[in-house]
């Protein structure tokens, strides 16, 4: 039944259009097409959120333009392409997020799939992060992993920070097997 609503709605011309019109049926539909496992329709729904929601000023529409970056954010990670990846990064780093420790983690999230596709702006992505929660440890460290192999001085200076925000940064380091590989880092851990 979900299926013949959702089609009725979302893929009919005529009603689909007129559909399109409401961002909070395109919000239930990506919800419904998410839950449904329809991961290709959730994000394509996802990406007209975005798009519709885009720029508005209101905190209404922030929250609304950030309910559907979670969306798409949590899509791209189960698709797991890049071309998807690309759709989705050029809407975050558009940047109409408010800031909360679970915006910062949604960043991460997608900076760690960037990742996985040799993307560079995993490390705006990271920063972002920071931006969205400057009291957590955890986007400084990720910040320092994504630039030992390109600037040691600069990764360094992040896991410092991370480790003034929590300690435990300093353990994780230390277990860490790619911080390892650098003797630099093992001096700022006592090691």
């Amino acid at each position: 039944m979900m299926k013949f609503i959702s089609y009725l709605l979302f893929c009919a011309p005529v009603i689909r259009d007129i559909t399109l019109r409401s961002t909070s049926m395109v919000q239930g539909g990506a919800h419904g097409f998410y839950n449904a496992g329809n991961y290709k329709m959730a994000l394509k729904l996802a990406l007209v959120g975005l798009e519709k929601t885009k720029g508005m000023e209101s905190k209404n529409d922030q929250w609304q333009w950030w309910e559907f970056m979670k969306l798409a954010i949590d899509t791209g990670i189960k698709l797991n392409n890049e071309s998807d990846y690309e759709a989705v990064k050029q809407y975050a780093l558009t940047d109409y997020s408010p800031s909360s420790r679970e915006v910062a983690k949604y960043y991460l999230r997608l900076s760690m799939l960037g990742f996985n596709f040799n993307d560079k702006a995993i490390v705006d992505l990271a920063e972002m992060a920071l931006k969205a929660d400057e009291s957590w440890g955890e986007p400084e460290f990720m910040l320092g992993w994504y630039m030992l192999k390109e600037n040691i001085d600069a990764a360094i200076s992040h896991f410092k920070k991370a480790i003034e925000k929590d300690a435990s940064y300093k353990e994780r380091i230390r277990e860490d097997e790619v911080c390892n590989r650098y003797p630099q880092v093992a001096e700022i851990i006592g090691g």
